[in-house]
């Protein structure tokens, strides 16, 4: 058990995430309504932890992602209520803060998935409250915005997942608080609604995972 006695988190715990450094120590990483982000090794200890004294996030963290760039560095991305996203280093160093004046979400943001498109280039999605997914480039450059004017959420997004067909076409599915869950091209197109006609929820999306089954 991960509590306070081992230097865990003071209060409710949103998000984990596995991760493996470029020298192939294992982690986890943990983030929590406490506002911070702490690093579990393979022995249950807390290593690190990742607050606002060393350039972290203002308000609660509500999603985490490992990610691998097109050079091989390898990065966590979190996602908090302070409308920010950061990247993190394996040195647990902040080298970047996707806010506002980067074209960043005015809302709290949710969730964040990896996603390497079909020509291999790499990128992250970000939902957010403000009914947003935003898409960034390995410069930390947002490229696109999916919103209502692109037959996105017209509520909060609170999941994503990137999804490769049987046809080896890829995905962005997106879950929201308007019931529906959306599915997305490299193009950023959305191609399909999943809703109440497609016998989907009536109510708010929370998760998504990508299964391949038995078959394949």
């Amino acid at each position: 058990v991960l509590d306070k006695s081992r230097g865990c988190h003071i209060s409710s715990v949103y998000c984990l995430v596995s991760h493996s450094d470029v020298n192939g120590n294992k982690f986890i990483y943990s983030g929590s309504y406490d506002g911070t982000i702490r690093k579990w090794n393979d022995k249950g200890e807390c290593v690190q932890v990742l607050d606002k004294s060393r350039g972290g996030h203002t308000d609660t963290v509500s999603c985490l992602v490992s990610h691998c760039d097109e050079k091989g560095n390898k990065f966590i991305y979190t996602g908090s209520w302070d409308s920010t996203i950061r990247k993190w280093n394996d040195k647990d160093e902040c080298v970047q803060v996707l806010d506002e004046s980067r074209g960043g979400h005015t809302g709290s943001v949710w969730c964040l998935v990896s996603h390497c498109d079909e020509k291999g280039n790499k990128f992250i999605y970000s939902g957010s409250w403000d009914n947003t997914i935003r898409k960034w480039n390995d410069k930390d450059e947002c490229v696109q915005v999916l919103d209502a004017s692109r037959g996105g959420h017209i509520d909060a997004v609170r999941c994503l997942v990137s999804h490769c067909d049987e046809k080896g076409n890829k995905f962005i599915y997106s879950g929201s608080n308007d019931n529906t869950i959306r599915k997305w091209n490299d193009k950023g197109e959305c191609v399909q609604v999943l809703d109440k006609s497609r016998r989907g929820h009536t109510n708010t999306v929370c998760c998504l995972v990508s299964h391949a089954d038995e078959r394949g």
